[in-house]
């Protein structure tokens, strides 16, 4: 069930829930005054700012080899735009193979448990 969300909390009376528009009751006795009508009226509201701010920041992401925008990025920890990322692979894979040719194969190359003299 979509429930709609008021953009502005100014927008109603202080009596109202920002994210239904419906009478808030206000409990007597301790505790704060209520925003929201229910648990899930707050949820919907906290949900919805948290998505807001993760997609501008989705929307803020550069490329840090050739500053270009990374579209359709799902997270915000993306550093490389698919360009660069597919040649940053090629050339960790090309780097291997010379290494390979130079005879430098590394831990995984040799027998770990030998004893080496």
């Amino acid at each position: 069930v979509a429930i709609p969300v008021v953009t502005t909390l100014d927008a109603l009376p202080d009596e109202r829930c920002p994210v239904c528009a419906k009478p808030i009751e206000q409990k007597s006795g301790r505790g704060g005054k209520r925003v929201y009508c229910s648990t899930r009226c707050a949820n919907a509201y906290h949900n919805g700012e948290t998505a807001k701010a993760s997609a501008k920041a989705r929307a803020a992401l550069k490329c840090t080899r050739c500053a270009a925008p990374i579209l359709g990025a799902r997270r915000t920890d993306k550093k490389l735009c698919p360009a660069c990322k597919r040649q940053s692979r090629l050339e960790i894979s090309r780097r291997h193979r010379q290494r390979l040719k130079a005879g430098e194969t590394g831990k995984r190359g040799r027998n770990q448990f030998s004893p080496t003299f």
